[in-house]
Formats: structure tokens, sequence, C-alpha cells
């Protein structure tokens, strides 16, 4: 029934909009001078509106850009130096591959760094990155995101779905809690992910694991992607470490060139207090 009501009003909006400009042209062809004059003063009135409400419709979507209201400032944010990344409020560090900053000098697209920039990387766009950030988002509060940089651009600004995008985490959260919201929220928003994918067949599932490694917890999260021409297993690796006064999650999605995810994991330089 709710099929037979949307396509009813479809086809009534579109019966009104006819009548409209039926009438419309039928007062432009008028004999009558006045009619007319008032017909081109509807008219100028009109697009005068229009063209004011796709200017405030595109300053409204520039101040979305600009101020994302969804989330807050903790003071989160990076520097870079060369290859080296510095995550502030803190001492931490760590180095991304020299190719990173070759593709930085040509297309200014692959660091996110700054309050500003990290919000216009929050969510992803087009094919793996919006499910990427999905998942992450969910386990993460992304708030307490210090850096987002990748091999390339991110969302609208990629060109391949084999890249490695990083983001570094300074939380609050105990590192039970780290682990409990990524296996509850992150992992929940890939399984939905997954049962939504249908190029491989029915009863499509996300997985889950956990394991040490030397001074890394690592929380593995997989799942299926179609595109209804090509698909694959979209990989998420976050790592976690105690700081001190902050947990550090540095979190690897896709894949990227051999040995890049492992040159910036054992980059990572913590102080000691």
């Amino acid at each position: 029934m709710a099929e037979y009501g949307f396509a009813f009003l479809f086809f009534a909006a579109v019966g009104l909009i006819s009548f409209g400009i039926w009438r419309f042209v039928s007062a432009l062809r008028s004999h009558d001078p006045v009619v007319r004059a008032e017909t081109r003063r509807k008219a100028r009135i009109a697009v005068v509106a229009s063209v004011g409400i796709a200017a405030i419709l595109l300053l409204a979507a520039k101040l979305c850009m600009e101020v994302d209201l969804r989330i807050g400032d903790a003071g989160r944010y990076a520097t870079r130096q060369g290859r080296t990344i510095q995550l502030h409020p803190s001492n931490i560090t760590f180095q991304v591959p020299q190719s990173w900053l070759e593709w930085d000098s040509e297309f200014h697209n692959n660091f996110h760094l700054t309050h500003r920039q990290l919000r216009s990387v929050r969510v992803g766009h087009g094919e793996w990155d919006s499910e990427y950030a999905s998942v992450v988002n969910a386990g993460l509060p992304f708030e307490d995101c210090a850096a987002h940089v990748g091999g390339e651009g991110w969302g609208w600004q990629g060109v391949s779905f084999g890249d490695l995008q990083v983001r570094a985490y300074l939380t609050s959260l105990s590192e039970d809690g780290v682990v409990a919201r990524v296996r509850s929220q992150g992992f929940e928003t890939a399984q939905s992910i997954a049962e939504r994918q249908s190029g491989f067949g029915a009863g499509q599932k996300a997985f889950f694991s956990a394991s040490s490694e030397q001074r890394w917890q690592h929380i593995k999260i997989s799942y299926p992607l179609w595109y209804g021409d090509y698909g694959g297993t979209a990989p998420i690796d976050f790592y976690l470490t105690d700081t001190g006064h902050y947990r550090l999650v540095i979190v690897l999605m896709g894949w990227g060139a051999e040995g890049e995810a492992s040159s910036i994991l054992n980059s990572v330089t913590i102080p000691s207090a």
C-alpha cells in the first residue's frame, strides 16, 4: 500500500507542476497586456527567489562542512615535519612512507591533521571508504582522532581501493573500554554491512579477532563488500597500546604497498613520562 501511496503523490506532484507550467505559459500568451506584465513580474520574482534559495543552500552546505555539529573538539590534532607526524596533545610520533609525501606534493589531499581537515574526513564517500568510516566511527569516538593520513586521497578524492588509510586516536577510554566498544558497536556495524551484500551469496558474515603482538593489542575486523561488478573483503586493523595519560589507537584501513603498515607501526615513538 505504501508503494501506491508514494506513486500517487509523485504523479499528483507532476500533475500540479504541469498545470502550473501550462497556466504560466498561457498567461504569457494572453492578449491582455496587463496579464502578461503581471506574469513577467511574478516570473522575475520566482527567478530571484530560486537563486536566493540556491545560494542559501550552498552556504548551509559549506557551513556544515566547516562546522560539523555532530562532533566536538577534544583538542586532538597533529603536525608534520617531513615524514614524521606528531600527535597532539602528546609527544607521540610516527612516520609515513616517502611515497606518501610524493603524493601530497602532487595532489595535496592525503594528510588531514588540523581539526578543520579532520572534520572533512569524518565520513567516507564512494566505494570502500564509506564502509570503513562507518565501522571505525562506530568503534571509536571521532573527536579522539588526531590524524588521518593515507597513501592517496580519501573518499571522493581516492583513486583505488588497494591503498592504505591510517587514523591515529588519543583516547581517554580505558584499554578494556576501547576493546569493548570496537567489539560491540564497531563489529555490529561491520556485520550489518556484510548482511547487505548480495554478490557472494546469502548469509554473509563479518569476522572479528583479537590478539597481542609485542606492545600492541591487535583487533581485526573484516567484512565482504560487493559493488555489482566486483568486490572483496575489507580489512580494518586496530592497534591499541597504553601511553599513560592516553590510550593510543592506530587504525589501518585497507592494504597499501607491501610493508607500509608494518613500517608505520614500527615507527611509533612514545616518549617516557
